[in-house]
């Protein structure tokens, strides 16, 4: 006579149950966030400024990562960042701040295909407070005048702008 089998946690018909719902929880995690990035745009298609700055186009002028620098309102602000010419003849640049004590833009030429820091580029006070964004008004010939609204940092020593001051005298 052979002993009767009992109904055992570790038997064959518990076993049957488990396998797939270890399965299925191993199997969710992945089928419930595989579409996570389907309305993303890929982030390789987008251009996101690289540093504190901001970036701007100005007809077939592009500017990257520009930011004033200045140490109070009343100061002289300092550009910095990159233009490049996407075009293929010369392009003159003007900069100044919206509400600068002198209207009178600073100027750089670009060559055709020219790409070239802007390593401060001095402009007049125009109210730059650190820590807020002003309008920095920049024009070419060709397509007028863009207002770019650009974030105001400080020269502060040991920070990646503590070179980025003024001529004494400006």
């Amino acid at each position: 006579m052979t002993p009767a089998r009992l109904h055992t946690p570790g038997s064959s018909s518990s076993r049957r149950f488990a396998v797939p719902a270890a399965a299925a929880a191993l199997i969710a995690p992945v089928v419930l966030t595989a579409g996570c990035t389907i309305f993303s745009p890929l982030q390789t298609d987008v251009i996101a400024p690289g540093g504190d700055g901001v970036n701007a186009d100005l007809g077939a002028v592009a500017l990257r990562n520009l930011v004033v620098v200045s140490e109070s309102k009343d100061a002289p602000a300092m550009i910095t960042g990159a233009l490049v010419n996407e075009s293929n003849q010369k392009v003159q640049v003007g900069f100044s701040l919206q509400n600068a004590t002198s209207q009178t833009p600073v100027t750089m030429s670009l060559d055709p295909g020219e790409a070239k820091p802007l390593n401060g580029l001095q402009i007049a006070a125009g109210g730059a407070v650190p820590g807020t964004m002003i309008d920095v008004m920049v024009a070419t010939p060709d397509a007028g005048t863009k207002l770019v609204n650009t974030p105001v940092l400080p020269p502060r020593a040991g920070g990646p702008y503590a070179t980025v001051t003024p001529t004494k005298g400006s």
